[in-house]
């Protein structure tokens, strides 16, 4: 920590607009309204890629079913078989 260390994204925002504000470089309500766009695109992106997430889960759970059926269908054409073999 003492070499190398990170600031959190926030943090590099707030220094921007502090460091704006004090040489004017943009308006200090301009900079925050395009930082708010900036973290509400980020917001939505972080729900799409959830809501990505959970429709592969739903997607992955059906397969199962789907698989589970199958499986159920072809243990009761073996039992059937047998059946038909036995008379």
């Amino acid at each position: 920590a003492n070499i190398y260390s990170h600031l959190d994204y926030k943090t590099k925002q707030n220094s921007a607009i502090t460091i704006s504000s004090v040489f004017n470089f943009v308006e200090r309500p301009q900079l925050q309204q395009e930082i708010k766009q900036e973290e509400q695109k980020t917001e939505q992106q972080v729900l799409l890629d959830e809501i990505e997430r959970l429709t592969q889960m739903i997607k992955e759970k059906e397969e199962d079913k789907d698989y589970l059926q199958w499986k159920k269908e072809r243990e009761q054409k073996k039992l059937k078989k047998e059946k038909d073999m036995e008379m």
